[in-house]
C-alpha cells in the first residue's frame, strides 16, 4: 500500500493486522496495536505502536512511537527523526546514518536492542538500554558523530570520530 499526498492511515483498535507492505509518504497515525507483516517505509508522518516483522527503512520524515513497538528485523534510519517518545523500542538492529536522528525528551525509554550510529543520537532525558553490549557507534571522518546515552547503569557512550 502507498500512502501518499494529502491521504492520512488511521488505526485505534488494538490487535489489527495489516498484511503486506507499506510505503508513507504522508501520514500513519496508529493509536491501537498494529501489527505490519511486510517491510515498512517511511518519508512522511509515522505515529505507530504495536510491531513491523519485517525491515523498516525511514529516509526523510518522522516516526513517533505512541506506545510500545517492535520491528523484528532492522530499522535504517537515514534521514529524519524517530522518537522513542518515553516508550519502550525493541529491534534486531537499528542503523543511524546520513541526516538520521534518533531521539527521546521523555524519561523512562527503553531501548531494546542494537544501534549503529553513524549521524545522532540525541537523548535528553534518562534512556534505558537492556543490553549494552550491542550499542556501538561508528562515525566516518566526514562525519563525526556524538552518542550520548544513559542506561540502568548510567553509562554515557561517547563516539569520537577514526
Amino acid at each position: 500500500m502507498i500512502v501518499g499526498g494529502s491521504a492520512v492511515l488511521t488505526n485505534a483498535i488494538g490487535g489489527a493486522t495489516f498484511n503486506g507492505g507499506l510505503s508513507n509518504a504522508a501520514t500513519v497515525s496508529l493509536t491501537g496495536d498494529t501489527f505490519f507483516k511486510g517491510a515498512v517505509t517511511n518519508t512522511g508522518a509515522f505515529y505507530w505502536q504495536g510491531a513491523i516483522s519485517n525491515n523498516y527503512v525511514q529516509t526523510a520524515g518522522t516516526t513517533f512511537l505512541n506506545d510500545n513497538a517492535t520491528i523484528t528485523q532492522n530499522a535504517t534510519i537515514t534521514g529524519g527523526a524517530f522518537n522513542l517518545n518515553g516508550q519502550t523500542y525493541s529491534n534486531r538492529s537499528m542503523i543511524v546514518s546520513g541526516t538520521g536522528i534518533l531521539t527521546n525528551a521523555v524519561a523512562g525509554a527503553t531501548f531494546n536492542g542494537g544501534v549503529s550510529n553513524a549521524a545522532m543520537v540525541a537523548v535528553t532525558a534518562n534512556t534505558f538500554s537492556t543490553d549494552r553490549s550491542r550499542m556501538r557507534a561508528r562515525c566516518s571522518s566526514k562525519a563525526p558523530s556524538v552518542m550520548r546515552w544513559s542506561t540502568a547503569a548510567a553509562l554515557t557512550l561517547t563516539a569520537m570520530p577514526r
